[in-house]
């Protein structure tokens, strides 16, 4: 966890005013610790109490939330995070709202490796040829020895000759320094250039979308929630009767 998650963790710390004392149960009081932190209400109760489908942890998360005790708790903790964001980490929300928007609106292809958004860089090294520079050396390094043991058979060979016939022995001898010659020079002309090298980078910045969300979560800019639930009158009879009869 990191500092703030730690002090989250064990209230009183860090110059807090929340006080130490937590008199909830372990599970409502990592509930608590979990809502505090951003998780979703049903998604923490999926977490904590093992076996609960999405439904249920649902109406176990408002029926938490409703406790004055675990409510009292989360805004606690909240308090506490907002004074150690303020006062240790001097980050307030102007701050956080105006890295939102910077998010939003910086364009990707501004951002380097030095930017504040960016959040991670890597190079990498190709050639023209699509291989890596390393073996394509290597593959320059065998050519020059294939020819050379190829010069080296066509010496035996002249070898021999010279040795059968009489009299051409010495042209023969000079026909093979030659060929030996040639070949050094042609090993040393066939020999192709390093092809270019090209690098390719690639910048990861957070995404704008959850940016946009965040921000709307902020300033209230989510439209109503619409709760939909029947409710069940007891009444007489008489007054049934009556109603009936109005509406009708």
């Amino acid at each position: 966890m990191d500092s703030i998650s730690e002090s989250l963790a064990s209230p009183g710390t860090s110059g807090s005013p929340i006080p130490e004392l937590s008199a909830l149960a372990p599970t409502h009081e990592a509930f608590a610790q979990a809502i505090s932190l951003g998780e979703e209400p049903a998604a923490a109760c999926q977490r904590l109490f093992r076996g609960k489908t999405a439904a249920t942890a649902g109406k176990k998360a408002a029926a938490l939330l409703a406790d004055p005790a675990i409510a009292a708790r989360i805004a606690g903790l909240q308090r506490q995070a907002d004074h150690i964001a303020r006062h240790h980490a001097h980050f307030t929300k102007a701050d956080l709202i105006t890295f939102l928007v910077e998010t939003i609106q910086t364009p990707v292809s501004s951002v380097d490796q030095h930017h504040r958004q960016c959040q991670e860089w890597t190079r990498d090294e190709l050639t023209t040829s699509g291989r890596r520079a390393n073996a394509t050396s290597q593959q320059k390094t065998q050519s020059p020895t294939s020819k050379k043991s190829t010069a080296t058979k066509a010496s035996s060979r002249a070898a021999k000759a010279n040795d059968t016939s009489n009299g051409a022995g010495e042209g023969l001898g000079t026909i093979t320094q030659e060929a030996g010659t040639g070949t050094g020079t042609g090993a040393e002309t066939d020999t192709a250039p390093a092809p270019p090298i090209l690098l390719r980078s690639k910048t990861k910045v957070p995404s704008k979308l959850d940016a946009a969300k965040l921000l709307a979560t902020l300033c209230g800019w989510h439209a109503p929630a619409k709760l939909e639930s029947n409710v069940a009158l007891g009444l007489a009879p008489t007054v049934e009767e009556a109603l009936t009869r109005l509406l009708r």
